[in-house]
This record gives structure tokens, C-alpha cells and sequence, in this order.
């Protein structure tokens, strides 16, 4: 039973960490100067009306500017020239629970990227990996019961293993085939990114963000945004299916916490509707730092090879599959 639990929360957090789009290389020059307007402009923007005060007119404005800094901050993340590396820590809940995991985070430009978080449930040690080098993206899940992390014997609990493939290369050429440049935003075009770019391209895919307040964390200044799901997205369980099939953890809302002197998210809170009281609990925390920019990184860091006793499960049709049906005409799709 804590192997399944253990398996649940990877899924769960394996959930939060894939996918998604691009962007023209002409962005690059105007990073420095729009990083400074829009921390700017949403400083002007937090001195505004209250909540109470606020008609839909304004309220559509709220969002408008929240969504502009996501976007911003995910540009910045995404076309980051200089390699990172970080430290990750996580708090995963269920109601009645609480569970921790930790790991590091490694950065480099052609959108490669690795995150590796680890965690300890009674005796067994569950680990989760996502590799990307700017073609595939590899996301590794296993479980290893910790008396066989030092020795392994016959009566030992056998590893369990799942390792998910993605082409993103072929995906991207597919897209350049079936879609028109206009639609170059279509969902599979954004699934195409692994690590931190990778979610918060999902965020701004799929919810609306109004900034909410400023707080310090660390000593550094930030704006806290909440996102709600977008209308067409309400009653959408695609992106956490895999969530929904372990924890039931879809959540209701998401916190971001974005630095203001760099627009660095730091801070993700995963919030749903608490089952026996009212308010809120945060199935999955998670939080970036020791944010180091590095002069160079080890290559090595963005290459994997499966285990020669294990076969990787290709789910790159599957991308394929929605992307097809994205370059449908709209009314075939009803079909």
C-alpha cells in the first residue's frame, strides 16, 4: 500500500512537469527592458481597486494584466541564455497527510533541461526524472524499497519502473506540416517543453491568473497570483488525467509566487476545496531556490539512455494524435 501511495504522488507530481510551446527568436533583444515595464506596470496595477470594487469590466482587466505577467515570466524562463541550476523542495498533502520531497534542477539554452526529485515513504525510496535535450523529453518513475538502495537480496521488493518517451522533434515538424502559422499556439504546439518553461507553459495554457497581493519570501519582493481555470478548461480533466487517476488531486485553483526583480517563479501552490471543512489545502507546494545562474554546464546532464532491461513507453502518437486533430477543420472535429 505505501509502494501504491508512493507510485500516486510521482504520478502526481510527473503531472505538473511536462509540456508545451515556442516562440520567435526576435524576442530575445527586448527581455531586459520589458522585464522592468511589466514589474512596473503590475506595481501600478496592485494599488488599485479592491476586490469589492471591483465590475466585470475591471475584473477582465485584472486578469488581462495577471496572464501578461505569466506570459512574461514563461518567456523570460523559456529564453534564458544563461545555464541554472537550482534546488527544488515539495510538500505533497492528501486531507489527512503530508509528505516531503526534494531535488535539483539544471537549465540550459536549446531548451534543455533536468529536473530530478526524490522522496521517502517508510521503506521505500521513490524518485522522478525528466530529462530533456531539446529533441525528446524522458520522464522516469521508479520506486526502489530503501534496504535494496544498499544491498539487494532474493526477498527484496522488485523495482518498479515506468519510463515515458516524447519525441518533441517530430511533433514540432508534424505541427509545421498540418497547422498554419496562425495556429501555432494549438495545444500540442505548446507540449513540447520539459522542466520549469514546461509548466509554466501549461499554467498559462490553461488558467486565467489575477495578482493578488505582494509578499516577501527570502527577502525578496514578489507578486502572488491565483489562477482559476479557464471556462473552456472548467470541465477539461486532460491535462491532470494522470492526477485524477492516482490522487484526485486536480486542483481547484493555483498560487504562483513570481520574483518581481527578475520575474522568477519561485513558489507554486496546487490548491483544492478541502473534502470535510471549509477553505483550502494544497495537495502539491512547490518551491525553487539557491537560484544560481552558471557559466557553463556539464553536456552530459541532458542525455539519457533507458536501462537496457527496461523498454520505454513511446507516447509521442499520442501528441501526434491530438495534433492531428487540431489541424481539422472546426467542424469536422464535431463529427
Amino acid at each position: 500500500m505505501r509502494s501504491l501511495t508512493l507510485l500516486g504522488l510521482l504520478a502526481g507530481i510527473g503531472a505538473f512537469l511536462f509540456i508545451n510551446g515556442w516562440l520567435p527568436r526576435s524576442f530575445h533583444a527586448s527581455i531586459g527592458d520589458e522585464t522592468q515595464a511589466v514589474a512596473q506596470k503590475m506595481l501600478q496595477f496592485l494599488q488599485g481597486n479592491s476586490e469589492s470594487e471591483i465590475d466585470p469590466a475591471e475584473a477582465e482587466r485584472k486578469i488581462s494584466q495577471g496572464n501578461q505577467l505569466v506570459r512574461q515570466s514563461r518567456q523570460l524562463l523559456l529564453h534564458n541564455t544563461e545555464p541554472l541550476t537550482a534546488d527544488i523542495l515539495q510538500i505533497l498533502q492528501t486531507p489527512g497527510q503530508s509528505y516531503r520531497a526534494s531535488g535539483q534542477y539544471w537549465q540550459a539554452p536549446q531548451d534543455r533541461s533536468r529536473m530530478l526529485i526524490e522522496m521517502e515513504v517508510d521503506q521505500t525510496h521513490g524518485r522522478l526524472l525528466q530529462v530533456s535535450n531539446g529533441q525528446v523529453i524522458w520522464t522516469v518513475r521508479d520506486l526502489t524499497p530503501s534496504t535494496s538502495l544498499n544491498q539487494q537480496t532474493e526477498e527484496d521488493e522488485p523495482q518498479r519502473m515506468r519510463i515515458d518517451r516524447v519525441d518533441t522533434q517530430r511533433i514540432a515538424e508534424e505541427a509545421a506540416q498540418l497547422l498554419p502559422p496562425a495556429t501555432a499556439d494549438a495545444p500540442p504546439v505548446w507540449e513540447m517543453h520539459g522542466g520549469l518553461p514546461g509548466l509554466m507553459l501549461s499554467l498559462e495554457r490553461h488558467l486565467d491568473f489575477q495578482i493578488i497581493r505582494e509578499v516577501t519570501i527570502h527577502g525578496d519582493l514578489c507578486f502572488v497570483l491565483e489562477g482559476i481555470w479557464k471556462t473552456h478548461e472548467a470541465n477539461s480533466s486532460g491535462w491532470f488525467e494522470l492526477t485524477d487517476s492516482f490522487l484526485k488531486m486536480r486542483p481547484d485553483r493555483i498560487r504562483l509566487f513570481i520574483r518581481q526583480a527578475d520575474l522568477f517563479p519561485v513558489r507554486y501552490l496546487f490548491l483544492k476545496q478541502h473534502p470535510e471543512r471549509a477553505g483550502f489545502y494544497a495537495p502539491l507546494a512547490m518551491e525553487v531556490t539557491n537560484i544560481q545562474h552558471q557559466p557553463e554546464l556539464d553536456p552530459s546532464l541532458f542525455l539519457y539512455r533507458p536501462p537496457e532491461d527496461q523498454v520505454p513507453n513511446d507516447v509521442t502518437h499520442e501528441y501526434l494524435a491530438r495534433l492531428q486533430l487540431a489541424g481539422k477543420p472546426h467542424d469536422e472535429t464535431k463529427q
